[in-house]
C-alpha cells in the first residue's frame, strides 16, 4: 500500500473593523452610552451576532452581541472623572479580531444651590421655628429629589432629611423649638454626581423682641447738662 499524502488547508480569516463613539464625552455625571458597530474591513458590510467586549481604563467593562444591524450599546454610569473606552471584537474561526480606537470621556460634578427660610425669627419662648427651603442644580435650576439635607443649630448637626421626590422638586422642611438665640444653617454634602453646598439664615431670638440689627443710638453730647439748656432757652424768651 502506497502512503497517504499530507494535505495542509490553510484558512484565510476575513478582517474586521470596530467603531466606537460615546452619546456624551464631556460634562456632567450620569448615564452614558457607549455604541458602535462590527464591519467587514474596508466595506460597508456588517456582522451580526458577534461578541464584542468593552474595556474602560484598559479593564474589562463588560460584553455584548451585535445586533441584526451589526451594532452594539453599552450603558454605562459615569461619576465625576476621566475614563478612556475601547471596544474589542476577539474574532473567531472565520473573522480576525480587531480593537477600536480609544475614545476619552472628561465628567465634572453638577454645582447646587440651596436656598433657606427661617420662621418666625422671633417671639416668645419657648419658640416653634419652621426652616424651609430647596436644594436646585445651577446647571438647570431644577430641583433635586431624593437627597439629604442637613440642619445646623449653632453650628451642630441636629437634623436630617430628603428633600423631596414630589412637586415642587427639592424642598426641605425642618421643625425646631428653642428657648435660647439660634443660628440656623443647612448643608448638602454632595455625591459623585453634584457638589455640595450650604446655606445660612440670621438669628432667631425667642424673647418676644425682633432681633436689631441697627446702629444703637448716638447719645447725647457730655458737658451742658439738658437742665442748664432749658434754663437758658427760658432765660433767653424772656428778654
Amino acid at each position: 500500500m502506497g502512503k497517504s499524502r499530507v494535505v495542509t488547508v490553510s484558512v484565510t480569516k476575513t478582517s474586521t473593523e470596530v467603531t466606537i463613539r460615546l452619546t456624551r464625552y464631556d460634562g456632567t455625571p450620569g448615564s452614558i452610552n457607549v455604541v458602535g458597530t462590527l464591519y467587514v474591513a474596508g466595506t460597508t458590510r456588517i456582522l451580526r451576532g458577534k461578541t464584542i467586549q468593552l474595556l474602560i481604563g484598559g479593564a474589562p467593562g463588560g460584553t455584548t452581541t451585535t445586533d441584526f444591524f451589526g451594532k452594539y450599546k453599552f450603558t454605562f454610569v459615569v461619576s465625576a472623572q476621566r475614563y478612556s473606552f475601547q471596544a474589542k471584537f476577539p474574532g473567531d474561526a472565520s473573522y480576525e479580531s480587531d480593537w477600536s480606537p480609544i475614545v476619552i470621556g472628561e465628567y465634572s460634578k453638577i454645582g447646587t444651590n440651596l436656598s433657606i427660610d427661617v420662621n418666625p425669627t422671633f417671639g416668645d419662648a419657648p419658640l416653634a421655628v419652621t426652616i424651609t427651603g430647596r436644594l436646585s442644580r445651577d446647571d438647570t435650576t431644577g430641583g433635586l429629589g431624593g437627597l439629604t439635607v442637613d440642619l445646623y443649630r449653632n453650628d451642630v448637626k441636629i437634623k436630617s432629611m430628603v428633600t423631596k421626590t414630589s412637586t415642587p422638586l427639592g424642598i426641605y422642611e425642618f421643625h425646631d423649638t428653642i428657648s435660647a438665640v439660634a443660628d440656623y444653617h443647612v448643608y448638602f454634602s454632595g455625591n459623585t454626581q453634584f457638589e455640595g453646598c450650604e446655606a445660612a439664615d440670621g438669628a432667631s431670638v425667642p424673647d418676644g423682641e425682633p432681633p436689631d440689627d441697627e446702629e444703637p443710638p448716638t447719645p447725647p453730647p457730655t458737658g451742658i447738662g439738658a437742665g442748664a439748656v432749658l434754663l437758658a432757652l427760658l432765660v433767653l424768651s424772656q428778654e
